[in-house]
């Protein structure tokens, strides 16, 4: 096998991809990885899959017509839906913040020594960024 390592590119589900990718990127500081994608046959329908990236962390935005989901679930306070593992998390979370993210509260160091913060996006899916020590 190779060693070249393994990269993950979640898919969330959102009931509004056009929206959900410009929030990505205005406010959580992404970029757009090419076009927003049409529906086959319905250009109406407006966006259907984006791929937004940011440092090499690449998250997909899937069109979710039948179930949306609901940002006011019931969750622990605990629960994250994407772990990003970032350099200077410190200049991250100012960054964040000056975008406008919804950001939980300064870095704080977790139990198990990891600096974090998080932050949730408007589809109610939560993101937390952390940073091992050198």
């Amino acid at each position: 096998m190779s060693e070249t390592p393994w990269t993950t590119a979640p898919i969330l589900g959102v009931s509004d991809v056009n929206a959900a990718a410009h929030y990505w990127c205005d406010v959580l500081g992404f970029e757009l990885s090419g076009p927003i994608f049409a529906g086959v046959g319905e250009p109406e329908a407006g966006g259907v899959y984006a791929i937004v990236q940011r440092n090499g962390c690449e998250v997909h935005l899937q069109i979710r017509r039948l179930t949306p989901p609901d940002p006011a679930r019931a969750r622990e306070r605990s629960e994250t839906d994407i772990y990003l593992r970032v350099d200077d998390l410190p200049a991250v979370y100012d960054d964040l913040l000056q975008r406008g993210a919804e950001v939980w509260g300064p870095p704080k160091r977790a139990p198990y020594g990891i600096l974090e913060i998080r932050v949730t996006d408007p589809n109610g899916y939560r993101l937390t960024f952390g940073e091992r020590e050198a």
